[in-house]
């Protein structure tokens, strides 16, 4: 029984902290979100959508803004994202309504804004 409750102490602070760690960005209609614009090392992205609509994402290359992959992130999706040095993360919002993300990245990363389309 010892172990059973110190086991269920130490999920309850993985969960917690685990959760904490994610951060939640809400894309206007007709707007687009990028991260990692001004980062000169590469990362690690975890992505939630939350939303009803597929949200768009593309990874380009910060200089020539060359489209190096891209995809839909479908409603309830999740997927898991690396981005190499000198490339911008993009999450694309085409919708007539908001929709929101859950991100969880590997390290700080530097370069994030909001843009019309």
């Amino acid at each position: 029984m010892r172990h059973f409750t110190c086991f269920l102490i130490l999920l309850c602070f993985v969960s917690c902290v685990d959760e904490s760690d994610w951060a939640t960005i809400t894309i206007p209609p007709h707007q687009s979100f990028l991260l990692g614009e001004r980062e000169t090392n590469s990362f690690t992205a975890k992505v939630k959508n939350l939303s009803n609509n597929v949200v768009d994402f593309k990874i380009v290359n910060s200089q020539t803004q060359e489209k190096n992959s891209g995809f839909g992130i479908s409603e309830k999706g999740e997927v898991s994202v690396f981005v190499s040095e000198n490339e911008t993360a993009i999450f694309i919002n085409d919708h007539d309504n908001e929709v929101k993300i859950k991100v969880l990245l590997s390290k700080n990363v530097q370069g994030m804004r909001y843009t019309k389309q």
